[in-house]
């Protein structure tokens, strides 16, 4: 009888360990959207999109969609530095 209730301990406390195991292993990560425009608020697809920050190893990049739109999901937390550039316009 005292096996039996061993062994049963055993598995609540495994149960419990298996449990609270992911919840400490989990990051927190963010994401930016940017919506690159003209001055006249048109859209400009095709622009390259650069995500710096000092919590980066090294910048992420990015181009615009046929919306305007770049979207960068995982991202660390932090503040980020953000650079568009586009051949051939004024903008950087």
């Amino acid at each position: 009888m005292k096996k039996r209730h061993e062994a049963r301990l055993l598995v609540a406390i495994a149960c419990l360990a298996a449990i609270s195991a992911p919840a400490a292993a989990q990051q927190q990560f963010g994401g930016l959207r940017v919506l690159v425009t003209d001055p006249t608020g048109s859209v400009i697809p095709g622009a390259e999109v650069e995500f710096g920050s000092r919590v980066l190893i090294r910048p992420v990049f990015g181009v615009s969609d046929d919306h305007g739109l770049v979207i960068r999901n995982s991202l660390p937390p932090g503040n980020y530095a953000v650079t568009v550039r586009f051949p051939g316009s004024r903008l950087q």
